[in-house]
């Protein structure tokens, strides 16, 4: 087995009360990972963290073996960690590379070069 690509211990979240509490997570070289569970069961607390959003209360995440703790969206996005989120009432039907880049889709005047998105902006 593979040493994880991402693993984040112990991450704990409140906002008065927990919203996550003491979370454990390896993500593997090649593996998707779907995170179910009921509203306000910290779904996207949890993705948020990861991808730079929101700040752990506690714990620790390393990226490819190397401590992590992004403090905004882009560097997180730099680092190759991003998600999408599942509202699907905000923007019309779009790929998943058009997703993942929304904030970064290349393009010229104002055209999706997809080219260019194939192989990440």
């Amino acid at each position: 087995m593979t040493s994880p690509i991402l693993t984040a211990s112990g991450i704990s979240k409140s906002y008065g009360a927990p919203v996550l509490l003491d979370v454990d997570l390896d993500v593997h070289p090649g593996e998707v990972h779907a995170v179910v569970g009921e509203n306000g069961a910290g779904k996207s607390t949890l993705a948020r963290i990861l991808a730079g959003v929101t700040r752990l209360d506690a714990g620790s995440m390393q990226l490819a073996g190397d401590d992590f703790s992004p403090r905004h969206r882009g560097e997180a996005r730099d680092a190759g960690v991003g998600f999408v989120m599942q509202e699907l009432n905000l923007i019309d039907p779009m790929s998943v590379s058009e997703s993942l880049f929304l904030d970064a889709l290349p393009n010229r005047w104002g055209v999706i070069d997809r080219q260019r998105l194939a192989v990440g902006p």
